[in-house]
């Protein structure tokens, strides 16, 4: 293989894939990127067994081929390059690297190792705006786990259904869930009538990781969101991302949320945010626990700690019930807040151990329900 490349270009595609690169790992060859120049269109290439992506390149090629070279050590040379870089396949993997008076001659691995890109046989195939995909995972990716042991927890649930598509996120002590009630084009294999055979209901589990690359990569205006039975791609022009599915069974996210409240608060989402960050200073390094008593015209938010002392704010709000206390984790809070869009937000209670919902006020399509704490 030898081919000339422009630095910038090969740095941003670089720079698109390295998170799918694993630094740690029993497979040196996972610490490494596929450069694939044997076919008409070059593409890079990464993946840490459980995400792929593969990207498409412009370069100069004189020579066709392909290399497995080491990321970290690559990139770190093509940033302190300028202009047009030559890269050239060597004796024993190694690869040689160029521009102007600067050589490196970089050691690599046999691109025979490198895991192969997996088929998929797609059950549904969707075109979704990028926006409304980006959204769905920024509205609930926080609420997954990063480490349970229930590996469902690890990831978000895609309930795909022939009139929505929602998207859902638990820890097991807070949802979040984002639901757009749009006519999905959905396509599938076709019978004999040329009608589309297509499931009622798709649901698929996303790795935490893989999403979060996921919203860090897509930028084009559409992708092709293809499921299969146990990878999703997703496609761009330039960039095909792929992840395995988590397998497992879901839990009925719609049996948490709560159907009807006896009491009602309505607040102005900034005073809440900023009282809870002023308040759970005081129980941040322990629980970060804090009360809420609620009478019909006030919030009184209060934590105490009895290294540190107490702390108290009290807001104006609109209350429908009795006086009433609950306690929170206020991380929980203020992450749900954080997502919401709307000037003033509803918080619906029925007991002081109970589920509790937070959502944006007349917003349809979020809402998290978190698990209050003893207090």
């Amino acid at each position: 293989m030898k081919l000339k490349v422009s630095k910038d270009l090969l740095l941003g595609s670089l720079e698109d894939i390295q998170g799918i690169v694993e630094r740690k790992s029993a497979m040196p060859i996972l610490s490494h990127f596929l450069f694939d120049c044997t076919g008409e269109i070059p593409l890079l290439y990464a993946t840490d067994l459980e995400t792929a992506i593969r990207e498409t390149i412009e370069v100069k090629a004189e020579k066709k081929g392909v290399v497995a070279i080491p990321a970290r050590p690559f990139i770190s040379i093509v940033k302190e390059l300028e202009g047009e870089i030559t890269l050239e396949e060597g004796e024993n993997f190694s690869l040689k690297i160029s521009s102007g008076n600067i050589n490196f001659n970089l050691a690599c691995l046999d691109p025979k190792e490198f895991p192969n890109w997996p088929d998929i046989d797609p059950v549904v195939e969707i075109n979704l705006r990028v926006d409304l995909l980006r959204t769905l995972i920024e509205k609930t990716v926080y609420a997954a786990s990063d480490s349970d042991t229930r590996y469902v927890f690890n990831g978000i649930l895609l309930h795909l259904q022939r009139d929505s598509l929602r998207a859902v996120g638990t820890d097991g002590h807070r949802l979040a869930l984002y639901k757009s009630n749009i006519d999905l084009t959905i396509g599938g294999e076709s019978n004999s009538s040329g009608e589309l055979k297509v499931p009622e209901e798709v649901k698929v589990i996303l790795p935490k990781k893989a999403v979060s690359e996921l919203r860090r990569l897509i930028e084009a205006q559409m992708v092709t969101l293809k499921i299969g039975k146990n990878h999703v791609l997703v496609k761009t022009p330039g960039i095909e991302f792929l992840t395995k599915v988590i397998e497992g069974t879901y839990p009925n996210y719609e049996q948490v949320i709560p159907r009807s409240a006896a009491r009602r608060l309505r607040v102005e989402k900034e005073a809440l945010e900023k009282a809870l960050r002023r308040v759970s200073i005081i129980s941040r390094e322990r629980s970060n626990a804090v009360k809420f008593e609620l009478s019909p015209s006030q919030l009184l938010i209060s934590a105490s700690n009895p290294d540190l002392g107490t702390a108290e704010e009290r807001l104006p709000v609109d209350f429908d019930g009795d006086p009433f206390t609950i306690g929170f984790n206020a991380r929980y809070i203020l992450d749900s807040l954080d997502v919401i869009e709307k000037e003033w937000v509803i918080m619906e209670f029925n007991d002081p151990l109970g589920p509790s919902l937070l959502k944006g006020e007349d917003d349809e399509e979020y809402l998290s329900v978190i698990m209050p704490m003893r207090i």
